[in-house]
C-alpha cells in the first residue's frame, strides 16, 4: 500500500527555489540558467538549476503557479511517483 502525502513539501520547496532564484537577481540567474556551452565546459549544475530560472516575472508566475497546482495534486496522491516524474522530465 502506498503512503499518501498530506502536504506537498517537494512542490513547495521547488516553487520557493524558483522564486528565490528570481529574487536573487540577474547575476544569479546568469550563473544558474541553462546554457549548453557552459554545461559542456563542466558547469553540470545547470541541468537542475536551469529548470528553476525564468526569463521574466510573468514567465515565473505562470510556471510556478501551474507547478504548485499540478504538483500539489500529484504529490499528495503519490510522492514516490511524483519524484520519479520530476526526475524523468529533467
Amino acid at each position: 500500500m502506498q503512503r499518501i502525502a498530506r502536504y506537498p513539501q517537494i512542490t513547495v520547496l521547488v516553487a520557493l527555489s524558483a522564486i528565490s532564484f528570481q529574487l536573487a537577481g540577474d547575476a544569479a540567474l546568469g550563473a544558474l540558467a541553462w546554457r549548453g556551452d557552459l554545461y559542456r565546459s563542466g558547469e553540470l549544475w545547470r541541468v537542475l538549476s536551469g529548470h528553476l530560472t525564468h526569463w521574466s516575472l510573468d514567465h515565473l508566475m505562470w510556471d510556478v503557479g501551474m507547478f504548485i497546482i499540478l504538483g500539489s495534486i500529484l504529490e499528495t496522491r503519490c510522492r514516490g511517483r511524483y519524484v520519479s516524474i520530476i526526475l524523468l522530465t529533467i
